[in-house]
């Protein structure tokens, strides 16, 4: 083999390898395009899932405050009650978790539950019930930080004021 002939083979080999470097870049670069299009596409889809089921929750407080029942907090559940036993009995009859999803705590005329210092048992006014929310409602895992877990806190949400709400329609009393 002469130098030409090598030097030729040698070009021609680069040349082969340069142009699949560059179909290969080119491909790399459209798959990152089309993987940030699809997600950009699904975190629009997430936005618009959690505005539909926060538009559906705030209609559902509307109407859960038209009914006679325990006056619902910041994150649907009940707090307040006439005492101890009735907001234990809340927690028992409406949670879809277990014993561990809400406590029940009595309240003294000066607003100290029976675990804080000061607590007066003999001016026991009234019962207090603290949850945890994603668990009282059927949840898993008490809380996350992604889109599609509160997507899905949302939508357990929905499911536990619809029935609360269906059942103090036809009756059922609260606790």
């Amino acid at each position: 083999m002469d130098c030409n002939s090598v030097c030729t083979g040698i070009f021609q080999f680069l040349e082969t390898i340069t142009r699949s470097i560059f179909a290969w870049s080119l491909l790399l670069i459209a798959a990152a395009f089309v993987i940030a299009g699809l997600s950009r596409l699904r975190s629009r889809q997430l936005v618009t899932r959690r505005e539909r089921l926060e538009t559906k929750l705030n209609a559902l407080i509307v109407d859960a405050s038209k009914l006679h029942g325990p006056r619902l907090t910041a994150e649907l559940i009940p707090q307040n009650f006439p005492s101890k036993e009735a907001a234990q009995a809340f927690g028992e009859r409406w949670t879809r978790g277990d014993q561990n999803s809400f406590s029940a705590k009595a309240v003294d005329q000066n607003g100290r539950s029976e675990d804080l210092p000061g607590f007066d048992e003999k001016n026991s006014v009234s019962g207090r019930l603290y949850s945890l929310p994603a668990l009282f409602v059927g949840m898993k895992e008490a809380s996350g930080t992604t889109e599609d877990w509160y997507i899905r806190f949302l939508e357990a949400k929905i499911a536990w004021l619809n029935d609360y709400i269906g059942k103090l329609r036809s009756g059922v009393d609260a606790y």
